[in-house]
């Protein structure tokens, strides 16, 4: 069984038939909900229309006519007003976490102990939008010279199936353009790494305004198999994807090289998936606590779930085993996955094994 159907196997068990008030059940929508075939050539084939997608050299002005440039709100000289934002949606980052960057930009704020394997770790947004006209233009800013990692969504679905690139120089500023058959309503949204968010620019008779639409929230609290890298952006994996299907927004707190113990504990970071207000919590896996412990590892995973437990009260909490890189699991991945099996049972949460 595969990672998503696993949770959504273990949401059904843990009674995720329940919605927020005036929403479809969580099981419902995903008996209902459709995903197109992706073609070999990466692009979707059964959206009712599908755009073509133009990305701009750095700096260059807007492709479209006497373009109008929408600027995410900000509610003060730090942090964005994402929360009460008319014409953009921001999910993936709790309020008080997306921060003014150069003129202009917002970007997800660093981590509560941010740092593992030499990098920082960042929140990365999901950004979407209601709009209705012919040209739609995203702007994003380069954070350094290097790849930016973007992917686009239209009602829901993907514009591809693979992230797509951008060469970029630092601090230059790149508008993707999506041009549709027609004039028409959709909601269109944007994944991405690498670069800040500029907002957008639309044609001058076109329409903005931001999707009113409310989902549970998924938060997720582990390494680098849920936290993704490179190409594959946190709603880009595995646990992205569930929550998709879920019908669920999903706030990932997972940083690579991080475990229980090591690098950057999970629970230095509980605070900051209990900023996101979830209603499921996912947690654990000890593969990179391997050699520090068997003990102290199992010690330090009931001190985490004791504390989302705390911080997160109003959450259902899913404990995750121990990742394996191969079919045949070594001893020790057995017994570190073994060991979070018995606390689940012993906290009455459910268990997801990756084996």
């Amino acid at each position: 069984m595969s990672g998503i159907s696993k949770i959504k196997d273990v949401a059904r068990r843990m009674g995720l038939v329940t919605a927020l008030p005036g929403q479809v059940p969580v099981v419902g929508r995903v008996q209902s909900r459709m995903f197109p075939a992706l073609s070999v050539s990466g692009s979707y084939a059964l959206a009712t229309d599908i755009p073509t997608v133009t990305v701009g050299a750095a700096g260059a002005t807007s492709a479209i006519e006497s373009a109008v440039h929408v600027y995410p709100a900000v509610r003060n000289g730090v942090y964005a007003d994402h929360l009460n934002d008319p014409f953009f949606r921001f999910v993936g980052v709790p309020e008080g976490k997306m921060l003014v960057s150069s003129p202009g930009t917002v970007e997800g704020d660093r981590f509560t102990g941010a740092s593992a394997g030499g990098g920082t770790a960042y929140w990365q947004p999901y950004v979407e939008t209601a709009w209705t006209g012919t040209k739609f233009e995203w702007h994003l800013r380069a954070k350094a010279t290097g790849t930016v990692y973007y992917k686009l969504w239209c009602d829901g679905q993907p514009v591809t199936d693979v992230f797509q690139t951008i060469s970029a120089v630092s601090g230059g500023a790149y508008k993707i353009l999506q041009t549709f058959p027609g004039a028409r309503s959709h909601v269109v949204g944007i994944e991405y790494s690498g670069a800040q968010f500029g907002g957008a620019w639309i044609e001058p008779t076109a329409s903005l305004m931001r999707p009113k639409i409310e989902r549970p929230k998924l938060a997720v609290l582990s390494n680098s198999i849920t936290g993704g890298f490179a190409s594959v952006t946190r709603h880009g994996t595995w646990v992205g994807n569930a929550a998709r299907l879920l019908g669920m927004d999903i706030y990932n707190a997972s940083i690579g090289q991080t475990g229980f113990l090591a690098v950057t504990p999970y629970a230095s970071r509980v605070t900051d998936i209990a900023a996101c207000q979830p209603n499921l919590v996912i947690v654990g896996d000890p593969y990179n606590d391997i050699g520090q412990g068997q003990a102290e590892t199992l010690a330090a995973a009931r001190q985490t779930l004791d504390a989302v437990l705390s911080q997160c009260p109003g959450a259902r909490v899913i404990l995750l085993g121990c990742w394996a890189p191969s079919q045949a699991p070594s001893a020790s991945i057995l017994a570190y996955d073994a060991d979070q099996a018995a606390l689940a049972a012993e906290y009455g949460i459910p268990f997801l094994s990756y084996r």
